[in-house]
């Protein structure tokens, strides 16, 4: 009786220091607040939606893709956002900071939202899952020493036909970092399938996604993404894809050595990308402070046939998170674009990638109101959190758990960003110092009849739930 919808959230430390900010000329800046204007007053009197080309986007809204973000709505009247930082969630970690998280609720739609909480790197790791609104662990399950078992989480909907939903659990860490995957059966926590890394060291489960296949007759499979990252400079990092309900392998793709190629996932399920694509985060080696200090990568990876189809190139740490973030056009036209977090020593910032060649359509940088960039590990996690300006895309929430406010330093920031138009929506700061929240993030099931929108995450002191309201 519980509905799929888990994400996977990874784990570490990382640090960058703070880029100059860019200036742009004032008469840009009029010509794109003229233009932002413009599509809104069409959109809202007309009741048109304009789908515009990459080209177009890059061309008309971008003067300069990336330097007028950090702009937040409300200085022209149009709608503020908030973000509430509201209750903990129980946990039993030394460190939450390092727990991760998956959420789901029940077939039906009305009952319990449940999420399931990974403590990976206690010395006997456990995976607990919770009623979030009574706050009682209902069930867990432990793993071995230092298998880091609970990294990666995920609910893979109900496989077995008992209307339960399963949960599928990576431990990187197993078999001398082999790694396990397992997928527990969500009534009686009995394991259906176990899966093994190919080699020692391939930290096999680092990454989980949900994907699609092709069944018999045209019907449509779930299956499952996982990545083997391979850290080191000298093996390739993998990832293979197995169906769910008999855990048949059905194919694997693997990058190059020392790129840690499978780090992170996502899967692009809009028609235009002609099947579920699987985008494949590939941030570079990661040194003994677990940092990358390589350029980066991401892949799209075909669904159907498991082969490379495109790598974009980027910075120090380009492929650390990624997202897809999708688009409903007038008629039912569905597109989407690849949203990219890129995290290293120097910099952060989230890159929006789009069209049929993957070209980068805006940079959005750490924003810089209250100097919260030095160290702030801005684009550390994404999570596509739906539309909530109105502006037909969907919008990311952007963790920066490091940042510093004006009042606390360290206690960490979540930014609510405009996919569209590379803008800032709004931003809220950890409750204390070094508080460090947005660690890991992960989506809440909607609420029946709520425009709310409420995400789970993870600070230094505590998990907590977040909610992402219109300003009254």
């Amino acid at each position: 009786m519980r509905r799929w919808g888990g994400f996977l959230v990874l784990e570490g430390n990382r640090q960058y220091k703070r880029n100059g900010n860019d200036r742009v000329p004032v008469l840009l800046l009029w010509m794109r607040y003229w233009t932002d204007d413009l599509l809104s007053a069409l959109m809202s009197k007309l009741g048109v939606i304009i789908a515009l080309s990459s080209a177009t986007l890059q061309g008309m809204l971008l003067p300069g893709a990336g330097q007028t973000a950090g702009k937040k709505d409300g200085a022209d009247g149009r709608a503020q956002y908030k973000i509430i930082i509201g209750d903990n969630i129980p946990v039993t970690s030394r460190r939450p900071f390092l727990c991760t998280l998956a959420a789901w609720r029940d077939l039906s739609g009305h009952g319990p939202i449940l999420v399931a909480v990974g403590n990976p790197y206690e010395k006997k790791p456990a995976v607990t899952v919770i009623e979030l609104k009574a706050g009682q662990a209902i069930v867990s399950a432990t793993g071995e020493e230092d298998s880091r078992f609970g990294a990666s989480l995920l609910a893979v909907g109900d496989i077995t036909g008992d209307g339960v939903t399963e949960l599928a659990i990576g431990a990187p860490g197993a078999e001398f970092s082999r790694g396990v995957v397992s997928i527990l059966d969500g009534h009686d926590g009995r394991e259906l399938h176990r899966w093994l890394g190919s080699n020692p060291g391939d930290a096999y489960g680092t990454a989980l996604a949900l994907t699609d296949v092709a069944g018999e007759s045209g019907s449509v499979l779930p299956a499952m993404v996982i990545g083997a990252p391979c850290f080191g400079e000298s093996h390739a990092g993998y990832i293979e894809v197995r169906r769910l309900w008999d855990g048949a392998n059905l194919g694997s793709c693997q990058g190059l050595p020392g790129e840690s190629f499978g780090f992170c996932l996502a899967v692009d399920r809009t028609p235009t990308s002609g099947g579920a694509d699987i985008v494949v985060g590939a941030p570079g080696a990661l040194n003994t402070h677990d940092l990358s200090e390589q350029d980066g990568a991401v892949y799209v990876v075909d669904g159907s046939t498991f082969l490379s189809r495109r790598r974009i190139d980027g910075g120090i740490g380009f492929g650390w998170s990624v997202c897809i973030a999708r688009s409903f056009f007038t008629g039912g036209a569905e597109t989407s674009c690849v949203v990219v977090g890129e995290v290293n020593l120097n910099s952060g910032k989230v890159i929006v990638l789009g069209g049929d060649d993957y070209a980068i359509l805006r940079a959005i940088p750490c924003p810089d109101a209250s100097d919260t960039c030095f160290n702030a590990k801005f684009g550390w996690k994404l999570a596509n959190v739906g539309d909530c300006d109105g502006d037909g895309w969907d919008d990311v929430l952007v963790s920066a758990p490091q940042a510093d406010s004006e009042e606390s330093p360290d206690c960490g920031a979540l930014t609510l960003v405009s996919v569209l138009k590379g803008t800032v929506l709004t931003q809220s700061f950890g409750q204390e110092p070094f508080f460090q929240i947005g660690w890991n993030l992960c989506m809440l099931p909607e609420r029946a009849g709520s425009a709310r929108k409420q995400v789970a995450v993870s600070g230094k002191s505590a998990v907590t739930t977040v909610t992402i309201a219109r300003s009254e």
